[in-house]
Protein backbone atom coordinates (compact mmCIF):
# COMPACT_ATOMS: atom_id res chain seq x y z
CA UNK A 1 0.00 0.00 0.00
CA UNK A 2 0.77 3.46 -0.12
CA UNK A 3 0.76 6.93 1.45
CA UNK A 4 2.28 10.17 -0.56
CA UNK A 5 3.93 11.13 3.28
CA UNK A 6 5.68 7.66 3.97
CA UNK A 7 6.65 5.52 0.84
CA UNK A 8 5.23 2.08 0.01
CA UNK A 9 4.34 -0.71 2.85
CA UNK A 10 6.14 -3.74 2.38
CA UNK A 11 5.53 -7.12 3.22
CA UNK A 12 8.88 -9.15 2.72
CA UNK A 13 7.88 -12.37 1.02
CA UNK A 14 7.93 -15.39 3.86
CA UNK A 15 7.76 -13.32 6.42
CA UNK A 16 4.73 -12.59 8.36
CA UNK A 17 2.72 -9.24 8.54
CA UNK A 18 4.73 -7.95 11.79
CA UNK A 19 7.71 -7.47 9.70
CA UNK A 20 6.16 -4.68 7.29
CA UNK A 21 7.65 -1.65 7.13
CA UNK A 22 7.46 1.60 5.70
CA UNK A 23 10.24 2.66 2.74
CA UNK A 24 10.86 5.47 0.82
CA UNK A 25 10.14 4.49 -2.55
CA UNK A 26 13.14 6.10 -4.22
CA UNK A 27 14.82 3.31 -2.14
CA UNK A 28 13.03 0.15 -3.00
CA UNK A 29 14.86 -0.04 -6.93
CA UNK A 30 11.94 -2.07 -8.04
CA UNK A 31 10.46 0.11 -10.75
CA UNK A 32 9.25 -2.37 -12.31
CA UNK A 33 7.12 -3.93 -9.58
CA UNK A 34 5.68 -0.59 -8.79
CA UNK A 35 4.24 -0.33 -11.90
CA UNK A 36 2.68 -3.74 -12.04
CA UNK A 37 1.50 -3.06 -8.08
CA UNK A 38 -0.13 0.36 -9.50
CA UNK A 39 -1.85 -1.40 -12.47
CA UNK A 40 -3.32 -4.23 -9.67
CA UNK A 41 -4.83 -1.05 -7.91
CA UNK A 42 -6.29 0.12 -11.04
CA UNK A 43 -7.88 -2.79 -12.56
CA UNK A 44 -8.71 -5.14 -9.66
CA UNK A 45 -11.10 -4.44 -7.24
CA UNK A 46 -10.75 -4.29 -3.89
CA UNK A 47 -11.22 -7.51 -2.52
CA UNK A 48 -9.42 -9.31 -5.55
CA UNK A 49 -6.38 -6.36 -4.30
CA UNK A 50 -5.10 -9.09 -1.20
CA UNK A 51 -4.73 -11.80 -4.02
CA UNK A 52 -3.21 -10.26 -6.75
CA UNK A 53 -0.72 -8.38 -3.58
CA UNK A 54 0.88 -12.09 -2.69
CA UNK A 55 2.14 -12.47 -5.66
CA UNK A 56 4.07 -8.90 -5.56
CA UNK A 57 5.65 -9.20 -2.58
CA UNK A 58 9.51 -7.88 -2.82
CA UNK A 59 11.57 -11.34 -2.23
CA UNK A 60 15.23 -10.47 -0.46
CA UNK A 61 18.09 -12.89 0.20
CA UNK A 62 20.96 -12.46 1.65
CA UNK A 63 23.06 -14.07 -0.52
CA UNK A 64 22.63 -15.33 -3.66
CA UNK A 65 19.55 -13.14 -4.41
CA UNK A 66 17.90 -14.53 -7.51
CA UNK A 67 14.97 -13.22 -9.26
CA UNK A 68 11.32 -14.79 -9.83
CA UNK A 69 12.36 -15.57 -13.87
CA UNK A 70 15.20 -17.51 -13.35
CA UNK A 71 14.58 -19.17 -9.98
CA UNK A 72 18.09 -20.25 -10.10
CA UNK A 73 20.83 -19.60 -12.09
CA UNK A 74 21.45 -21.98 -14.92
CA UNK A 75 18.32 -23.84 -14.30
CA UNK A 76 16.34 -25.09 -17.09
CA UNK A 77 12.98 -25.26 -15.65
CA UNK A 78 11.19 -26.95 -18.57
CA UNK A 79 13.52 -30.03 -18.64
CA UNK A 80 13.58 -30.37 -14.88
CA UNK A 81 10.08 -30.40 -14.68
CA UNK A 82 9.57 -32.98 -17.95
CA UNK A 83 12.18 -35.38 -16.35
CA UNK A 84 9.96 -35.17 -12.50
CA UNK A 85 6.67 -35.94 -14.63
CA UNK A 86 8.20 -38.63 -16.55
CA UNK A 87 9.93 -40.10 -13.06
CA UNK A 88 6.28 -39.99 -11.18
CA UNK A 89 4.52 -41.67 -14.70
CA UNK A 90 2.24 -38.90 -14.84
CA UNK A 91 0.19 -38.31 -17.74
CA UNK A 92 -0.39 -34.81 -19.42
CA UNK A 93 1.85 -32.13 -20.61
CA UNK A 94 4.73 -31.39 -18.40
CA UNK A 95 3.95 -27.85 -18.76
CA UNK A 96 1.41 -27.74 -16.70
CA UNK A 97 3.58 -28.55 -13.24
CA UNK A 98 6.35 -25.62 -14.21
CA UNK A 99 4.30 -23.01 -12.26
CA UNK A 100 4.35 -24.77 -9.34
CA UNK A 101 7.90 -25.93 -10.01
CA UNK A 102 8.85 -22.39 -9.77
CA UNK A 103 6.66 -21.39 -7.15
CA UNK A 104 8.23 -24.13 -4.84
CA UNK A 105 11.54 -23.00 -5.55
CA UNK A 106 10.65 -19.63 -4.87
CA UNK A 107 8.69 -20.17 -1.78
CA UNK A 108 12.06 -22.43 -0.31
CA UNK A 109 14.38 -19.60 -1.51
CA UNK A 110 12.60 -17.11 0.56
CA UNK A 111 11.58 -18.84 3.73
CA UNK A 112 14.49 -21.42 4.13
CA UNK A 113 17.34 -22.05 1.46
CA UNK A 114 19.96 -19.47 1.40
CA UNK A 115 22.02 -19.81 -2.13
CA UNK A 116 25.66 -20.08 -1.90
CA UNK A 117 27.27 -19.08 -4.93
CA UNK A 118 31.20 -18.64 -4.75
CA UNK A 119 32.69 -21.08 -6.10
CA UNK A 120 35.67 -21.28 -3.29
CA UNK A 121 33.29 -21.48 -0.26
CA UNK A 122 31.29 -24.45 -1.96
CA UNK A 123 34.06 -26.03 -2.25
CA UNK A 124 35.13 -25.08 1.44
CA UNK A 125 32.20 -26.11 2.87
CA UNK A 126 32.00 -29.61 0.73
CA UNK A 127 35.25 -30.03 2.57
CA UNK A 128 34.48 -29.19 5.74
CA UNK A 129 30.54 -29.95 6.25
CA UNK A 130 27.88 -32.78 5.49
CA UNK A 131 25.62 -31.78 3.15
CA UNK A 132 22.23 -33.45 2.62
CA UNK A 133 20.47 -33.98 -0.42
CA UNK A 134 16.67 -32.17 -1.43
CA UNK A 135 14.06 -33.79 -4.01
CA UNK A 136 11.55 -32.14 -5.61
CA UNK A 137 8.29 -33.95 -5.24
CA UNK A 138 5.53 -32.95 -7.72
CA UNK A 139 2.10 -33.69 -6.57
CA UNK A 140 -2.05 -33.70 -8.36
CA UNK A 141 -4.30 -31.83 -5.89
CA UNK A 142 -7.65 -33.28 -5.71
CA UNK A 143 -8.65 -29.66 -6.77
CA UNK A 144 -6.59 -30.00 -10.03
CA UNK A 145 -3.69 -27.83 -8.71
CA UNK A 146 -0.44 -29.05 -9.93
CA UNK A 147 2.16 -28.27 -6.81
CA UNK A 148 5.95 -29.52 -6.13
CA UNK A 149 7.26 -30.31 -2.56
CA UNK A 150 10.97 -29.70 -2.05
CA UNK A 151 11.80 -31.82 0.37
CA UNK A 152 15.20 -32.60 2.84
CA UNK A 153 16.25 -36.44 2.43
CA UNK A 154 16.12 -37.09 6.44
CA UNK A 155 17.46 -40.19 5.83
CA UNK A 156 21.19 -39.15 4.98
CA UNK A 157 21.17 -36.35 8.13
CA UNK A 158 24.54 -36.55 10.60
CA UNK A 159 23.41 -37.24 13.98
CA UNK A 160 24.77 -34.00 14.75
CA UNK A 161 22.40 -31.93 13.11
CA UNK A 162 19.71 -33.18 16.33
CA UNK A 163 20.38 -30.68 19.04
CA UNK A 164 17.63 -31.93 21.19
CA UNK A 165 14.88 -34.75 20.95
CA UNK A 166 13.06 -35.10 18.14
CA UNK A 167 9.99 -36.59 19.84
CA UNK A 168 6.91 -34.21 18.90
CA UNK A 169 3.43 -34.99 20.98
CA UNK A 170 0.28 -34.52 19.25
CA UNK A 171 -3.15 -33.90 21.11
CA UNK A 172 -4.70 -37.63 22.13
CA UNK A 173 -8.20 -38.63 21.00
CA UNK A 174 -9.54 -38.60 24.02
CA UNK A 175 -8.70 -34.95 24.29
CA UNK A 176 -10.68 -34.57 20.87
CA UNK A 177 -13.32 -36.08 22.43
CA UNK A 178 -13.30 -34.18 25.93
CA UNK A 179 -13.72 -30.64 23.54
CA UNK A 180 -16.75 -32.25 21.51
CA UNK A 181 -18.66 -33.56 24.23
CA UNK A 182 -17.13 -31.88 27.42
CA UNK A 183 -19.56 -30.15 29.60
CA UNK A 184 -19.61 -26.51 28.49
CA UNK A 185 -22.36 -23.02 28.39
CA UNK A 186 -24.36 -23.30 25.08
CA UNK A 187 -22.71 -20.32 23.81
CA UNK A 188 -19.67 -21.98 22.91
CA UNK A 189 -18.97 -22.66 19.71
CA UNK A 190 -16.58 -25.46 18.15
CA UNK A 191 -13.97 -24.38 15.58
CA UNK A 192 -10.65 -25.07 13.89
CA UNK A 193 -7.45 -24.02 11.59
CA UNK A 194 -5.04 -25.17 9.56
CA UNK A 195 -1.16 -23.38 9.60
CA UNK A 196 -0.28 -23.47 5.86
CA UNK A 197 3.36 -25.08 5.32
CA UNK A 198 3.69 -25.14 9.13
CA UNK A 199 6.80 -26.78 9.08
CA UNK A 200 8.64 -23.58 7.38
CA UNK A 201 7.06 -21.11 9.59
CA UNK A 202 9.09 -22.71 12.61
CA UNK A 203 11.64 -20.33 14.37
CA UNK A 204 14.78 -20.03 12.13
CA UNK A 205 18.26 -21.75 13.63
CA UNK A 206 19.43 -19.07 16.21
CA UNK A 207 23.12 -17.69 15.11
CA UNK A 208 24.86 -20.10 17.67
CA UNK A 209 23.65 -23.49 16.04
CA UNK A 210 25.74 -25.49 14.11
CA UNK A 211 25.74 -24.97 10.35
CA UNK A 212 23.48 -26.91 8.61
CA UNK A 213 24.18 -27.33 4.30
CA UNK A 214 21.76 -29.15 1.54
CA UNK A 215 22.07 -29.55 -1.97
CA UNK A 216 19.63 -29.94 -4.87
CA UNK A 217 20.30 -31.34 -8.23
CA UNK A 218 17.51 -31.20 -10.55
CA UNK A 219 18.22 -34.00 -12.72
CA UNK A 220 21.11 -35.91 -13.92
CA UNK A 221 23.73 -33.60 -15.80
CA UNK A 222 22.31 -30.38 -13.98
CA UNK A 223 24.07 -28.14 -11.47
CA UNK A 224 24.28 -29.28 -8.17
CA UNK A 225 22.92 -25.93 -6.20
CA UNK A 226 24.47 -25.91 -2.51
CA UNK A 227 22.47 -23.62 0.15
CA UNK A 228 22.75 -23.05 3.87
CA UNK A 229 19.69 -24.27 5.98
CA UNK A 230 17.91 -21.28 7.85
CA UNK A 231 15.44 -23.17 9.79
CA UNK A 232 13.35 -26.98 9.94
CA UNK A 233 12.33 -28.01 6.19
CA UNK A 234 9.63 -30.95 5.07
CA UNK A 235 11.41 -34.03 5.32
CA UNK A 236 13.90 -33.25 8.22
CA UNK A 237 13.70 -35.20 11.34
CA UNK A 238 13.86 -32.92 13.56
CA UNK A 239 11.18 -30.39 12.04
CA UNK A 240 7.77 -31.78 13.88
CA UNK A 241 9.93 -31.29 17.19
CA UNK A 242 10.91 -27.36 15.82
CA UNK A 243 7.08 -26.56 14.50
CA UNK A 244 5.91 -27.75 18.43
CA UNK A 245 8.22 -25.64 20.48
CA UNK A 246 7.44 -22.86 18.14
CA UNK A 247 3.87 -23.24 18.44
CA UNK A 248 3.89 -23.49 22.24
CA UNK A 249 6.50 -20.84 23.07
CA UNK A 250 4.36 -18.70 21.52
CA UNK A 251 1.01 -19.84 22.85
CA UNK A 252 2.36 -20.01 26.58
CA UNK A 253 4.20 -16.83 26.21
CA UNK A 254 2.52 -14.09 23.70
CA UNK A 255 -1.18 -15.39 24.34
CA UNK A 256 -1.34 -16.69 27.68
CA UNK A 257 -2.13 -19.77 27.38
CA UNK A 258 -1.19 -22.62 30.36
CA UNK A 259 -0.08 -25.97 29.01
CA UNK A 260 -2.18 -28.47 30.54
CA UNK A 261 0.24 -31.53 32.32
CA UNK A 262 -2.01 -34.62 31.43
CA UNK A 263 -1.96 -33.41 27.75
CA UNK A 264 0.86 -31.30 26.44
CA UNK A 265 -1.02 -30.14 23.35
CA UNK A 266 -3.74 -29.11 25.14
CA UNK A 267 -3.92 -25.32 26.21
CA UNK A 268 -6.45 -23.60 28.20
CA UNK A 269 -6.57 -19.79 28.70
CA UNK A 270 -6.67 -18.91 32.58
CA UNK A 271 -9.16 -16.29 31.67
CA UNK A 272 -11.12 -16.87 29.51
CA UNK A 273 -11.32 -20.61 29.57
CA UNK A 274 -10.79 -20.91 25.65
CA UNK A 275 -9.17 -24.18 24.54
CA UNK A 276 -6.90 -25.33 22.19
CA UNK A 277 -6.04 -28.71 20.94
CA UNK A 278 -2.75 -29.17 18.53
CA UNK A 279 -2.51 -31.70 16.16
CA UNK A 280 0.25 -30.77 14.53
CA UNK A 281 -0.31 -27.79 12.27
CA UNK A 282 -4.18 -28.50 13.16
CA UNK A 283 -6.13 -26.39 15.80
CA UNK A 284 -9.64 -27.62 17.57
CA UNK A 285 -10.48 -24.94 19.67
CA UNK A 286 -13.92 -24.26 21.84
CA UNK A 287 -14.79 -21.40 23.38
CA UNK A 288 -16.96 -18.27 23.17
CA UNK A 289 -17.66 -17.01 19.61
CA UNK A 290 -15.93 -13.67 20.50
CA UNK A 291 -12.62 -15.53 22.30
CA UNK A 292 -12.36 -17.47 19.14
CA UNK A 293 -12.42 -14.82 16.97
CA UNK A 294 -9.75 -13.18 18.92
CA UNK A 295 -7.47 -15.85 18.92
CA UNK A 296 -7.72 -16.78 14.90
CA UNK A 297 -6.85 -12.83 14.64
CA UNK A 298 -3.71 -12.96 16.66
CA UNK A 299 -2.84 -16.61 15.01
CA UNK A 300 -2.88 -15.36 11.62
CA UNK A 301 -1.16 -12.04 12.02
CA UNK A 302 1.33 -14.17 13.34
CA UNK A 303 1.38 -17.45 10.66
CA UNK A 304 0.43 -17.83 7.58
CA UNK A 305 -3.13 -20.05 7.92
CA UNK A 306 -6.15 -21.07 5.94
CA UNK A 307 -9.63 -19.59 6.69
CA UNK A 308 -11.36 -20.61 10.26
CA UNK A 309 -13.69 -23.15 10.18
CA UNK A 310 -16.89 -23.15 12.76
CA UNK A 311 -19.19 -26.00 13.25
CA UNK A 312 -22.90 -25.61 12.40
CA UNK A 313 -25.68 -27.58 10.87
CA UNK A 314 -24.40 -26.78 7.60
CA UNK A 315 -20.42 -26.91 8.23
CA UNK A 316 -19.11 -29.91 8.83
CA UNK A 317 -14.91 -29.87 10.62
CA UNK A 318 -12.67 -32.69 9.00
CA UNK A 319 -9.89 -33.40 11.76
CA UNK A 320 -7.21 -35.68 11.82
CA UNK A 321 -9.35 -37.81 9.21
CA UNK A 322 -12.76 -37.57 11.41
CA UNK A 323 -15.52 -35.42 10.60
CA UNK A 324 -17.12 -33.53 13.55
CA UNK A 325 -20.86 -32.77 12.56
CA UNK A 326 -23.82 -30.91 14.14
CA UNK A 327 -27.13 -31.56 14.40
CA UNK A 328 -30.29 -30.32 16.02
CA UNK A 329 -32.69 -32.76 17.97
CA UNK A 330 -35.33 -31.31 20.04
CA UNK A 331 -34.22 -27.98 19.67
CA UNK A 332 -30.71 -28.83 20.81
CA UNK A 333 -27.26 -29.19 19.63
CA UNK A 334 -25.71 -32.45 18.85
CA UNK A 335 -22.09 -33.23 17.95
CA UNK A 336 -21.27 -36.11 16.33
CA UNK A 337 -17.85 -37.54 15.93
CA UNK A 338 -17.10 -40.08 12.52
CA UNK A 339 -14.57 -42.02 11.11
CA UNK A 340 -16.65 -43.57 8.48
CA UNK A 341 -15.37 -42.21 5.45
CA UNK A 342 -10.78 -42.79 7.07
CA UNK A 343 -12.15 -46.29 7.76
CA UNK A 344 -13.54 -47.07 4.03
CA UNK A 345 -10.27 -45.48 2.88
CA UNK A 346 -8.13 -47.48 5.14
CA UNK A 347 -9.80 -50.72 4.06
CA UNK A 348 -9.82 -50.27 0.29
CA UNK A 349 -6.16 -49.54 0.42
CA UNK A 350 -5.20 -52.12 2.72
CA UNK A 351 -7.23 -54.50 -0.28
CA UNK A 352 -10.05 -56.07 2.77
CA UNK A 353 -12.83 -53.92 1.37
CA UNK A 354 -14.50 -56.47 -0.40
CA UNK A 355 -14.26 -59.01 2.60
CA UNK A 356 -17.61 -60.67 4.15
CA UNK A 357 -20.09 -58.37 6.83
CA UNK A 358 -20.07 -60.28 10.28
CA UNK A 359 -21.83 -59.00 13.37
CA UNK A 360 -18.75 -59.66 15.97
CA UNK A 361 -14.91 -58.65 15.38
CA UNK A 362 -13.47 -61.94 17.63
CA UNK A 363 -16.31 -63.92 18.78
CA UNK A 364 -13.26 -66.69 19.94
CA UNK A 365 -10.16 -67.29 19.03
CA UNK A 366 -9.65 -70.04 16.99
CA UNK A 367 -9.22 -68.60 13.93
CA UNK A 368 -5.85 -67.29 15.26
CA UNK A 369 -4.61 -70.44 16.40
CA UNK A 370 -2.64 -73.18 14.07
CA UNK A 371 -1.58 -70.59 11.33
CA UNK A 372 0.78 -71.33 8.99
CA UNK A 373 3.80 -69.23 8.26
CA UNK A 374 3.24 -66.38 5.71
CA UNK A 375 5.79 -64.45 3.33
CA UNK A 376 7.74 -61.08 4.79
CA UNK A 377 5.56 -59.21 2.62
CA UNK A 378 2.51 -60.76 4.26
CA UNK A 379 4.31 -60.01 7.86
CA UNK A 380 4.44 -56.53 6.89
CA UNK A 381 1.02 -56.08 5.53
CA UNK A 382 -0.36 -57.62 8.51
CA UNK A 383 1.95 -55.15 10.55
CA UNK A 384 0.65 -51.82 8.88
CA UNK A 385 -2.87 -53.40 9.00
CA UNK A 386 -2.98 -53.74 12.90
CA UNK A 387 -1.24 -50.54 13.76
CA UNK A 388 -4.31 -48.83 11.92
CA UNK A 389 -6.56 -50.60 13.19
CA UNK A 390 -5.35 -49.07 16.77
CA UNK A 391 -6.15 -46.05 15.52
CA UNK A 392 -9.61 -46.58 14.83
CA UNK A 393 -9.78 -47.86 18.40
CA UNK A 394 -8.48 -45.16 19.76
CA UNK A 395 -10.74 -42.78 17.88
CA UNK A 396 -14.31 -44.33 18.00
CA UNK A 397 -14.47 -48.32 17.63
CA UNK A 398 -13.63 -49.15 20.78
CA UNK A 399 -15.90 -52.56 20.39
CA UNK A 400 -12.75 -53.58 18.08
CA UNK A 401 -10.10 -53.16 20.89
CA UNK A 402 -10.08 -56.73 22.72
CA UNK A 403 -9.92 -58.10 18.86
CA UNK A 404 -7.20 -55.82 17.95
CA UNK A 405 -4.94 -55.68 21.55
CA UNK A 406 -5.34 -59.86 20.59
CA UNK A 407 -4.31 -59.38 16.94
CA UNK A 408 -1.04 -57.67 18.42
CA UNK A 409 0.46 -60.17 20.51
CA UNK A 410 1.40 -61.62 16.89
CA UNK A 411 2.76 -58.56 16.13
CA UNK A 412 6.54 -60.32 15.65
CA UNK A 413 5.27 -63.27 13.61
CA UNK A 414 2.20 -63.37 11.82
CA UNK A 415 0.78 -66.22 10.07
CA UNK A 416 -2.44 -67.33 8.09
CA UNK A 417 -4.24 -66.93 11.39
CA UNK A 418 -3.59 -63.20 11.88
CA UNK A 419 -4.55 -62.72 8.46
CA UNK A 420 -7.88 -64.28 9.26
CA UNK A 421 -8.43 -62.74 11.80
CA UNK A 422 -7.70 -59.56 10.30
CA UNK A 423 -10.37 -60.44 7.80
CA UNK A 424 -12.69 -61.00 10.06
CA UNK A 425 -12.27 -57.80 11.77
CA UNK A 426 -12.70 -56.34 8.40
CA UNK A 427 -15.88 -57.32 7.93
CA UNK A 428 -16.90 -56.50 11.18
CA UNK A 429 -15.71 -52.75 10.64
CA UNK A 430 -17.66 -52.93 7.05
CA UNK A 431 -20.99 -54.10 8.73
CA UNK A 432 -20.61 -50.91 11.34
CA UNK A 433 -19.19 -47.91 9.24
CA UNK A 434 -22.40 -45.73 9.94
CA UNK A 435 -21.39 -45.83 13.95
CA UNK A 436 -20.60 -42.86 15.39
CA UNK A 437 -20.20 -40.86 18.99
CA UNK A 438 -22.84 -37.98 19.62
CA UNK A 439 -23.60 -36.40 22.46
CA UNK A 440 -25.23 -33.33 24.29
CA UNK A 441 -22.96 -31.65 26.63
CA UNK A 442 -20.83 -33.99 28.91
CA UNK A 443 -23.30 -37.40 27.56
CA UNK A 444 -21.81 -39.49 25.17
CA UNK A 445 -23.74 -42.30 23.19
CA UNK A 446 -23.33 -44.64 20.36
CA UNK A 447 -26.03 -45.17 17.91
Amino acid sequence: MRTPARGRRIKWKGFNNKYNVWRDESDLNCEELISEYNKVMLCFSKSQVMTQMLALTVMINTVGAVSNDTVLPDLDVPEAVAKLVSKHGFEGESSEFEAGYKAELNHMLSRRLQLINDSDEIQNIRNRHPVVSMRMILENKKDGRKKGRLVLQGFKEPPEWDTMSNASPVAFTSTIRLLLFGKGVPEDVISSIDVSVAFLQADEYSEDAPPRYVSYKPYAGARDYLFKLRGPVYGQRSAPRAWYETIRGWMVSEMGYKQCKNDRCLFVHPKTGHRVALYVDDFLCRGSKGDSDRFYEALMSKFDCKDPTFLNSDQDIIFTGMTISREIKNGRPVNTMSQSNEIESFLKLKGIWDVRKVDSPMPDRSPMLGGDAVSDNMKSWCKSVIGGLQHFVRGTMWDIAHAVSRLGQQLANPDTGTVKQIDRIAGYLKSSIDRRLQGYHGVVMMN
